[in-house]
């Protein structure tokens, strides 16, 4: 598609990745190919790109703006809840699926760690997209809650399939953490600046780790092939194994990553308490 487009533009420069992948023909679309370090970080190789022909930058920032009107969405629901700014600190924003869903954490796992969340006095925000088997999947996490929570607990926000993209920005802007797993929203809560803890699978998170713009390109993020690991105000929290990452949808093509499934709440609640202590001082 960008090949075609770039194409159909009539630029005199069309710059692309070198890549065996597409339909017979995709390169000559372009005018300059490069073919970057795979073994890098995706922000990282698509720099390299440009650099490679002239184009550089000193800000590693990226640019995800939020209108205003988003930013009113997101304190009107707060304010539904009957829950003033000062009360409802730590907010902790939780997108608990993806498009690929075997990229997703247990949903019994992921409704413990929303209990001890909750019962630490936090305010949880949980959203998904608007796809069917998304909600699904968020409100089965829900379910798992409990209904000390679900019925009666302003603190838990129910979101699924009711936010835009930058409403879902927002919502990571007003919030102290993202807990989440590999996915968009994940890299949008990291281009705002929140903290993200992300539960990783079949994904290298030495290309696709969250990103965080504070550092330079000297500090290359995310060195280990594998495992726990931290990048500025983001961590990954991934097995170590030696098949990791396989980049496969599922184990066996069963669509269930048993490396996701491995990770145990007690694990991922030491590191948000963690976090959490880090962002109170």
């Amino acid at each position: 598609r960008a090949a075609i487009i770039s194409f159909i533009s009539g630029a005199c420069y069309r710059i692309g990745w070198e890549s065996r992948k597409g339909f017979p023909g995709k390169r000559h679309l372009y005018t300059h190919l490069f073919r970057p370090d795979g073994r890098r970080h995706m922000v990282i190789q698509n720099l390299d790109v440009v650099k490679n022909f002239g184009i550089t930058t000193d800000n590693l920032r990226v640019d995800f703006f939020i209108p205003e009107d988003a930013r009113t969405f997101v304190r009107e629901i707060l304010q539904d809840s009957d829950l003033k700014k000062e009360e409802i600190r730590p907010i902790i924003h939780i997108h608990p699926a993806s498009r690929w869903l075997f990229k997703c954490w247990k949903d019994e796992y992921m409704a413990e760690v929303i209990r001890w969340l909750l019962d630490g006095g936090n305010t949880v925000i949980v959203t998904s997209s608007p796809d069917r088997r998304e909600i699904e999947k968020a409100k089965r996490i829900l379910s798992f809650v409990g209904s000390r929570f679900t019925n009666h607990s302003s603190r838990l926000l129910d979101l699924c399939g009711k936010t835009t993209i930058k409403q879902l920005g927002a919502i990571s802007e007003a919030s102290n953490l993202f807990l989440g797993v590999d996915s968009a929203p994940m890299h949008i809560a990291a281009a705002i600046g929140t903290p993200v803890i992300a539960l990783f699978g079949p994904t290298g998170a030495y290309s696709w780790g969250p990103w965080d713009y504070n550092q330079t390109l000297e500090n290359t993020p995310y060195l280990e092939r594998n495992g726990v690991q931290v990048f500025g105000i983001h961590t990954v929290i991934q097995r170590n194994w030696e098949c990791i990452p396989c980049g496969k949808d599922g184990c066996n093509g069963s669509k269930i990553s048993r490396c996701l499934e491995d990770i145990k709440p007690e694990e991922v609640i030491e590191i948000i308490r963690k976090r959490l202590g880090k962002s109170s001082t």
